[in-house]
Parts: structure tokens; sequence; C-alpha cells
């Protein structure tokens, strides 16, 4: 650590005040966001948006195809005489 460099804040109440600053900073920057643009106006102003069906999908209008016929069963193999 090096002891050679000064602190910044070296007593409470300089940590306080610069504990205030920032949330008066912070207060202002919040009270300058909260103001409408003129954008934000023109939208207010714009009928609500329309509610729309989406249009049924066309492989609900058709039935599926006929599942494939299962295989036949394989014969299990047969054991042979060498002879």
């Amino acid at each position: 650590m090096n002891r050679n460099h000064e602190k910044r804040w070296t007593s409470a109440a300089e940590r306080a005040r610069v504990a205030a600053d920032l949330l008066q900073e912070a207060e202002s920057l919040t009270d300058t966001a909260a103001l409408a643009t003129p954008a934000d106006l023109a939208r207010d102003r714009q009928p609500p948006p329309l509610a729309v069906e989406l249009p049924h999908p066309v492989a609900a209008a058709f039935p599926p195809p006929p599942a494939p016929a299962p295989a036949a069963p394989r014969r299990p193999p047969t054991l042979t005489r060498p002879w």
C-alpha cells in the first residue's frame, strides 16, 4: 500500500459533502429525464394501436398425412449346422 499519497476524503464531513453533491446531481438528472419530448407528445395524440388477428396457418386447414405402416417384423436369424 502506498502511504505517500494524500487521502481524498480524510474526514466524515468531506465524505458527507461529496455524497450530498452526488445525490443532488442524481435528482437533477432524474428531473431532466422526466420531461416529455415533442415526439412523446405526438405519440400520445395518436389513436391506440389496432387489434389484428393473425390468419390461421395453412397446415391447420389440411389433415395430417397418414402415418406410414409399420415395417414387417424381421425373422430372427436361424442357426445352421456346419456339416
